[in-house]
């Protein structure tokens, strides 16, 4: 029954059945059978059908738990098991995993090699042995393509190929699938690496092999995308008219709808705008059964579908309309109707995400969308509400994107309550079952919308236990408030790499616009040969330095302006801006105040305020071993960040100190909440496999790891992150570069100072005693901050390379430390002089009256 459910995409009915299963099959002691582990799997492969990852994950290894303990010497169910695992792992973008059970697999499958060669094998099934190979092989050619390996890519492609050459003919009829599959996925890795004869060659293989009307479509649609992406457009348009015409059987489908935006896509390619219009409107007509004009589609028209493959149909459709815009004359009107389609994209991906459920797949459609909706944008001209519409739409969908990636990471990590969880999944599904309808009923409708009634009140009931967390989940944002509170002498700066190019929105108190930069390629290779003169103390560094400043700053035409805030983007987010060189020939710190943020959604979120702060200012200096480190990324001492903590405490009333010993991760969670300013002065870890790793380490080498500060309700107005590399985290699709400062965002910091890259332990002391007196001089974040750099170079002539002294970037609010407590001081202490001073005045006038 679940099966029948399954085949019909009633994922929900078949998630029900196969749990049922599952019960009736451990009450009655059949917990390590195979038919349990049978329904696990099955179980896996509903929710990661439903794309409900986070409980596909949870059911995901119970299989191979039973299996691999109680039918070691099955390897065809083994087999079949890791491939299912991996594949799934592999479809939502978990390298790490899928390279660790992949590890497994290979040593499960050598370990049988073995057995077949001393004839230990003794097969369950007549055909077991090529059935396991069939799958390794397979398994590992999409493996080995993710992380790109050609050599390991040819050797399974070789072995495979051989396993069916010398096959029985019986079974290499009825399992020819995998042979078939395992072209096309060498095929698509190598297409997607631009190993175009490679690709060819696969693609030929499987289109000589194909013996059903399927297989001949996907070949004669791979050698559509090949050739498109190699750019021979003539050939590409040959065989997307074949493979439509191999489609013609099945009538209406996302498939025909796509191949016709792709085929109008070529026509304009070849510069034949009127067909490639005029296919573009049977496309559309056959979509949604309306004829007409294509500017005047909106997402309305399509009904309540929220497929993701519609998100892409309408991407191609602008792209299109590129072509068609740059190839006949440049009209306002073409670049107008490109635009719908990307705004089309842009509110199919809000409505999509809307369903609550987090697919990797849109990575790539949101950068997508963000070239056409900028592209168009720099050319329209900067009218300002167009504009704002763009960068609202964009924070909403990025954000979106953002939140529902950190969920599907982190549902373990935040501890939310179990129950809730299931039943918010359980009426997830019953929302996707009725959005897959085609046609709804009156009743649907209804059911529909109290269903998505219930999962707010869930979503409610979830946020009570993380209120710090709530902030980030909703999708609503707006420009105009944070606009509105920009002072004159503040500008925002926010940087959107695309694929292909670089831009910039330019945002003050009265106006917005948007500039393209340049090539995202150049600016890229300028970026990173600076970034490593700068770690390496080259004093070469002032070429590219110039370089980027004239690209990425002097082009803005902002240079009247004092304080910029940067919102970074992709490899930008690890390029401190006050280094560049001006035409002055001076570095940017010296006349500018330089802050940061992850996002205008960010800045439109306010933290989480405590009026009661018990400290002002609570230090961790943890003891480590006796070596001595130059920088904090090193095991060892770090000499100088007692004396740092020290120093920083005599700035500031109330301050609590935790050196060596006392500097525990116990005691750091016990402080958080109670103090304005927390400084950690330590070692950290940057872990590339998986940033929620990555740690700070505390006296003993007790870790805390990024992900363990999210279930924290940290309302600290400043988190200083005297450490290595704490700034410099994975860059990941979709979710920008992933470091502690995000983390703390997260958990409520309203800003957090941390570094760029290994810092050197003297000069970070001497550099945060410098901000820390500026701080307590009632200067902003950003000023302190600025200010002490400035110093800094002016006292160390002999250290003026960035590397001593620009490691240290502000991200978040640039505002000053909240003076309450300061006034508080003040008051208590004017208080305590007119005391005196009543007193000595009472004293004397006692005198006279004696």
């Amino acid at each position: 029954m679940g099966e029948n459910y399954s085949d019909n995409a009633q994922f929900t009915l078949s998630i029900k059945c196969y749990k049922q299963a599952i019960q009736i099959f451990e009450k009655n002691n059949l917990n390590n059978h195979y038919i349990n582990a049978l329904a696990y799997t099955n179980l896996a492969y509903n929710y990661w059908q439903a794309n409900m990852m986070s409980q596909c994950n949870a059911y995901r290894y119970k299989p191979l738990e039973i299996w691999g303990k109680y039918y070691q010497d099955d390897i065809s169910i083994l087999s079949t098991a890791y491939n299912n695992a991996i594949y799934e792992l592999i479809d939502y973008g978990d390298l790490v995993q899928a390279g660790i059970l992949q590890k497994k697999f290979e040593a499960l499958m050598n370990s049988h090699f073995l057995k077949m060669k001393q004839g230990k094998f003794i097969p369950k099934g007549a055909d077991d042995d090529a059935q396991a190979r069939a799958m390794f092989h397979l398994n590992s050619i999409r493996y080995y393509g993710e992380v790109f390996t050609p050599v390991k890519i040819e050797y399974h492609i070789q072995q495979i190929e051989q396993l069916y050459k010398k096959s029985p003919k019986s079974w290499y009829q009825s399992e020819i699938g995998m042979l078939l599959s395992s072209y096309d996925a060498a095929y698509y890795y190598y297409r997607i690496k631009e190993y175009y004869d490679k690709a060819l060659k696969y693609n030929g293989l499987q289109e000589m092999l194909a013996s059903d009307e399927f297989y001949k479509m996907k070949s004669q649609a791979g050698y559509a995308m090949l050739y498109y992406e190699k750019r021979d457009y003539l050939q590409a348009l040959k065989y997307t008219e074949k493979s439509l015409k191999a489609m013609a059987y099945q009538g209406k489908g996302s498939s025909i709808f796509t191949l016709n935006v792709l085929k109008a896509e070529l026509l304009a390619n070849l510069n034949r705008p009127a067909e490639s219009i005029k296919t573009l409107k049977y496309a559309y007509k056959l979509m949604t059964d309306k004829n007409k004009d294509l500017s005047s589609f909106s997402i309305a028209d399509f009904g309540d579908i929220s497929g993701y493959y519609h998100i892409n149909i309408f991407i191609h459709s602008g792209l299109a309309y590129r072509q068609i815009y740059e190839r006949n004359g440049k009209k306002i009107a073409d670049l107008k109707t490109m635009k719908s389609f990307y705004k089309m994209a842009s509110a199919m991906f809000e409505r999509y995400y809307n369903e609550g459920i987090f697919n990797p797949t849109l990575d790539q459609y949101l950068r997508n969308i963000k070239e056409g909706l900028l592209y168009a944008d720099a050319r329209i001209g900067n009218h300002h509400r167009e504009i704002e519409e763009t960068i609202n739409t964009l924070e909403r969908i990025s954000s979106q994107h953002l939140w529902k990636q950190f969920l599907a990471r982190n549902e373990e990590n935040l501890h939310f309550p179990k129950e809730i969880i299931a039943k918010k999944n359980d009426i997830q599904l019953q929302i996707n079952d009725f959005e897959r309808k085609s046609e709804k009923t009156e009743q649907d409708k209804q059911t529909l919308q109290n269903l998505k009634s219930e999962l707010i009140r869930l979503n409610e009931e979830v946020f009570k236990q993380s209120p710090q967390l709530k902030r980030f989940s909703k999708s609503e944002f707006s420009l105009k408030p944070i606009q509105e509170k920009i002072k004159d002498d503040n500008i925002i700066v926010k940087y959107t790499i695309t694929d292909s190019s670089v831009y910039a929105h330019i945002i003050n108190q009265k106006s917005i616009e948007v500039r393209l930069l340049g090539s995202k390629k150049q600016i890229e290779t300028i970026c990173k040969a600076y970034n490593e003169k700068l770690r390496n103390i080259d004093f070469n560094y002032q070429i590219e330095s110039k370089k980027i400043y004239q690209l990425l700053v002097n082009s803005l035409k902002i240079n009247s302006i004092k304080n910029y805030t940067f919102i970074t983007d992709s490899f930008l987010s690890a390029l401190p801006f006050e280094t560049l060189v001006t035409e002055k020939n001076e570095v940017l710190a010296k006349s500018k105040n330089i802050s940061y943020e992850h996002a205008l959604k960010f800045m439109s979120i306010d933290a989480n305020t405590n009026d009661d702060f018990k400290f002002n200012l609570t230090g961790f200096a943890p003891k480590y071993n006796d070596k001595i480190a130059l920088n904090r990324s090193e095991n060892g001492q770090l000499f100088y960040t007692g004396r740092e903590i020290s120093e920083i405490a005599s700035s500031f009333n109330k301050s609590s100190i935790y050196l060596d010993e006392k500097a525990t991760k116990a005691n750091f969670i016990k402080t958080v909440g109670m103090s304005k300013i927390h400084h950690l002065a330590m070692h950290s870890n940057l872990n590339k496999s998986d940033y929620e790793y990555s740690n700070l380490i505390f006296q003993n080498e007790e870790k805390m790891y990024f992900h363990e500060l999210y279930n924290l309700n940290f309302p600290s107005e400043l988190v200083v992150l005297s450490a290595c590399n704490t700034g410099v985290g994975n860059l990941l699709n979709g979710e920008g570069l992933m470091s502690i400062s995000r983390a703390l965002n997260y958990a409520g910091v309203k800003a957090s100072i941390h570094s760029l890259w290994q810092v050197p332990d003297k000069e970070t002391a001497e550099l945060m005693t410098l901000f820390y007196q500026n701080l307590a001089n009632k200067m902003s974040k950003v000023e302190a901050l600025a200010q002490a750099k400035r110093i800094f170079i002016k006292n160390n002539p002999s250290k003026i390379h960035p590397y001593y002294w620009a490691g240290f970037v502000l991200n978040g609010n640039p505002s000053p430390i909240s003076e309450e407590n300061w006034l508080v001081y003040t008051v208590v202490g004017i208080l305590g002089i007119l005391s005196v001073f009543l007193f000595v005045f009472r004293s004397k006038l006692r005198q006279q009256f004696q």
